[in-house]
């Protein structure tokens, strides 16, 4: 299963005001195309905004994430992004390639960095949000989200591994670090992660968050990193 996301920026929309809400409807037209095939797939979908005050305000600062899921084989896929704003008559566009491993790869999946967070249900506790942008306001809470796949069992059917993370400078200077521990695994074998980092302290400017990974059972480890900034404040 593959999710792309993309950010749409509001401030160049033209939202027309409604009594105590903000409308406007987008035009998206997504079209993933396999460089290995040549089959493409497409989703068009209009998405219709009518936000309150507080909700216009959040997203004018966060701005506005467009989320499409897929099913694909493994291979290597270019997906290209077409938003329109019906009332403002702009067009947006935006190009991503990606790759989609084989079954059973030890990997993690693409990690979700984000400074929004899923209220908490029933059913389990608060998620991240996905979120394409990677600059992030001074001072606020960043999630990292992600899951584990492919790591081997051990000898009593349940595998072993740590996960950890560090901060460093583009220069390689290690600003922060999280320990590597024990990662849990759900009632169904499944493991994934989420980690919080204040970014309070941290000078406006560009850094690199790396997640490690180590399969105790297997001997194997993995360096994923991520780089993201912190804005002025």
């Amino acid at each position: 299963t593959v999710l792309l996301v993309a950010d749409v920026d509001p401030a160049v929309l033209e939202f027309e005001t409604n009594g105590d809400r903000y409308e406007d409807v987008l035009s998206t037209f997504l079209l993933v195309s396999s460089r290995d095939s040549g089959e493409t797939w497409h989703k068009e979908r209009d998405v219709e905004l009518s936000l309150p005050e507080p909700l216009y305000q959040q997203i004018r600062d966060r701005w506005l994430p467009l989320m499409r899921d897929f099913e694909f084989a493994p291979g290597t896929y270019q997906a290209r992004l077409f938003v329109r704003d019906r009332r403002g008559r702009r067009v947006g566009t935006v190009r991503h390639e990606f790759e989609v491993p084989p079954p059973g790869a030890f990997r993690v999946s693409t990690p979700i960095l984000t400074d929004v967070l899923q209220p908490a249900t029933e059913g389990g506790g608060p998620r991240p949000i996905p979120l394409a942008r990677r600059d992030f306001p001074a001072g606020s809470t960043l999630y990292l989200g992600f899951e584990v796949i492919g790591a081997q069992a051990g000898p009593g059917g349940a595998p072993h591994v740590l996960t950890g993370y560090r901060v460093e400078s583009l220069a390689g200077e290690v600003i922060g670090r999280h320990a590597p521990a024990e990662m849990p695994a759900s009632p169904g074998g499944a493991l994934s992660q989420m980690y919080s980092l204040n970014l309070t302290g941290l000078a406006p400017g560009d850094y690199l968050l790396i997640l490690e990974v180590n399969d105790q059972v297997a001997g194997r480890t993995l360096e994923v990193p991520q780089l993201f900034g912190v804005q002025g404040g």
